[in-house]
C-alpha cells in the first residue's frame, strides 16, 4: 500500500508540474517573467533545443547576455546571444548571434523589441510540455493521470465512508 500510495503522490505532483507549466508558459507572471520552449538548436550547447528557458525584462542589456527578442508584432520570439551594442543615433541597437551560428545575425534588434534576457532554464523539458499542448499529448500526459489520481482519492473517501457506516451501526 505505501508504494501505490508513493506512486500516487509521483503521479499527482507530475500532473501538477506539467499544468502549472502549460499555463504558465501561454502568460506573463509577475514581473513579466515568461516561460518558452527553445525550438531551435541555434543556441546549442548553451541552450539544447526542446529545452524550456525563463526569461525576464531587465534594465539594461550587455554582451554575453542572453535575450530573446522578436522583430515584429506576432513573429515567434528568438533567443539568441547579445554580441554587440552600438547607438545609431538616439536608437539602441543589439547585435546577436546563435552560438551555434558562424556569423552574427543580419537584423539589428532594437532595444523596444527585446522581451527579456534568459535567467533560467530546464534542458529538454520543453518537449514534454509541447506534448502535453497537443490533444493527445493532454490526454495521455494530464488527463488520464488526473482521472487515475480522481479515482484513488475516490476510493480512499468511499473506503472511509464504509468504515464510518460500520462504526456507527
Amino acid at each position: 500500500m505505501k508504494i501505490l500510495r508513493l506512486i500516487n503522490y509521483i503521479v499527482a505532483s507530475f500532473v501538477i508540474l506539467l499544468i502549472l507549466l502549460v499555463f504558465f508558459s501561454r502568460l506573463p507572471l509577475a514581473g513579466n517573467i515568461q516561460f518558452l520552449v527553445v525550438q531551435s538548436g541555434s543556441m546549442q550547447p548553451a541552450l539544447k533545443q526542446g529545452s524550456i528557458i525563463t526569461i525576464k525584462p531587465a534594465n539594461s542589456y550587455q554582451a554575453g547576455d542572453i535575450i530573446t527578442f522578436s522583430l515584429s508584432e506576432g513573429q515567434d520570439p528568438i533567443t539568441h546571444r547579445l554580441t554587440e551594442i552600438k547607438q545609431e543615433g538616439r536608437k539602441t541597437i543589439y547585435i546577436t548571434k546563435g552560438d551555434a551560428n558562424r556569423v552574427v545575425d543580419q537584423w539589428k534588434v532594437l532595444e523596444s523589441q527585446v522581451k527579456g534576457k534568459v535567467i533560467f532554464h530546464i534542458p529538454y523539458l520543453g518537449y514534454v510540455v509541447d506534448f502535453s499542448r497537443k490533444p493527445i499529448g493532454f490526454l495521455l500526459l494530464i488527463t488520464i493521470p488526473a482521472l487515475i489520481v480522481i479515482m484513488a482519492e475516490t476510493r480512499k473517501i468511499i473506503k472511509e465512508l464504509k468504515k464510518d457506516e460500520k462504526h456507527s451501526s
